[in-house]
């Protein structure tokens, strides 16, 4: 009876009573001889199947999935190194199983489960925000870590679903840009050259200036077209390298844009009211939940009146007083806050608003998409026909060349 060192188990065996059981192991082949003799089986016969584990990287999407078991594990009573022990032993990804494998060898050496989380995130270069772990490290302070993983899970979800928001909002025009750019290339590649083979360079000269000007540019780009794919590949790579940036700088664009101006303001406050509302509904103090707050802010004027309300918060004002000065937060948003302070419910309150910005990041896409589709065909569509118009000049006068 040879076994590996891990994998799955698929054994046979009779109890003590002599009843025939069956069963499956998922893990190494230690903790299943434990588990064996804890239940008082003798074994008859063992099959080991090894385990192919996925390939990739580990990333915030894991973390988010593994939080999630935790979640329901510690909730039902199970001890923390026991649930981290099972999600070791059931992950199917070879990443997911290494990260979580050591965040158990930093929590049996007696470091709190935030900051092992913050340890072993740092090991991969997975750059998760500070009040993820503030929020756990708050549960283990009141010795209620369940409730601090329901409200980072429930964080998660929101997270997850603002982006995908965004995404799929994104993808249709995104996608008509693409096709654009396609039908363009096929135009000036092969269409444009086609015709202009048609006329010698003196036929060329009589042509109306408009026929000469589109032909010369398809012309130019099918002579270029190797340089001119190596510039849009360069320019992609560059945009994914610069991506960090691009976004803030681009953030900062759609801000002073009227169109998109509500649009990101929306989506910055939905983010910085449900971060803020989650840390306080955990049990962050109001010092600490701005500060970390502070950190998700993009739009520097958030940042900065989150940055000033911690001093104004130490010196007893109320948070409702100090913001109720900025032109960025709505007068209905500092009502709302002022009953969530006299109430002793500003987390649920900062959670309710963080919803319905978010509700109104929507509604604002939408829009947005809506009026964007149209106007990428009507340029298209216009771009296409200011073409055709100088390709028709061009075969109308072919018999004033004749002639």
């Amino acid at each position: 009876m040879s076994m590996g060192r891990s994998g799955e188990f698929i054994y046979e065996g009779a109890t003590a009573q002599g009843q025939k059981v069956k069963g499956r192991f998922k893990g190494d082949r230690d903790k299943f001889l434990a588990e064996v003799r804890k239940k008082d089986i003798t074994l008859l016969k063992v099959k080991q199947r090894k385990i192919r584990l996925k390939g990739g990287r580990f990333t915030e999407k894991n973390l988010a999935s593994g939080i999630e078991e935790l979640k329901h594990l510690i909730n039902s009573g199970m001890k923390l190194d026991q649930a981290l022990q099972l999600i070791v032993r059931t992950n199917q990804k070879g990443s997911a199983v290494n990260y979580w494998q050591n965040v158990l060898k930093a929590v049996k050496t007696g470091k709190q489960f935030s900051a092992a989380i913050k340890q072993t995130s740092a090991e991969i270069k997975l750059d998760i925000p500070e009040f993820y772990t503030n929020i756990i490290s708050v549960g283990e302070e009141v010795g209620d870590l369940g409730s601090a993983l329901v409200k980072l899970k429930e964080y998660l979800d929101f997270k997850s679903t603002l982006v995908s928001d965004i995404r799929s909002a994104m993808a249709y025009p995104a996608f008509l840009v693409l096709v654009s750019f396609a039908a363009l290339s096929l135009i000036f590649g092969l269409i444009l050259p086609t015709f202009s083979n048609i006329f010698g360079p003196r036929e060329m000269e009589k042509l109306p200036a408009l026929s000469i000007v589109v032909f010369h540019a398809g012309k130019y780009f099918r002579e270029h077209l190797f340089g001119i794919f190596c510039v849009f590949c360069g320019s992609v790579t560059a945009v994914i390298y610069f991506l960090p940036v691009i976004k803030k700088k681009t953030m900062l664009l759609f801000l002073r844009l009227p169109v998109t101006r509500e649009l990101v303001l929306s989506l910055d406050i939905a983010n910085i009211f449900t971060s803020f509302g989650m840390m306080l509904n955990g049990g962050v103090d109001l010092a600490r939940a701005l500060r970390q707050t502070a950190r998700v802010a993009r739009l520097p004027a958030l940042k900065s009146l989150l940055e000033q309300s911690i001093e104004e918060v130490k010196k007893g004002n109320k948070l409702s007083a100090v913001w109720s000065d900025s032109r960025t937060i709505p007068p209905d948003v500092i009502s709302l806050m002022i009953v969530g302070e006299n109430s002793a419910r500003l987390g649920d309150i900062m959670q309710e608003l963080g919803t319905r910005f978010l509700l109104s990041f929507k509604r604002d896409v939408k829009t947005l998409t809506t009026w964007l589709e149209p106007a990428i065909i009507l340029i298209l569509g216009g771009f296409v026909g200011f073409i055709v118009v100088a390709i028709a000049l061009a075969l109308v006068s072919i018999n004033e060349i004749v002639s």
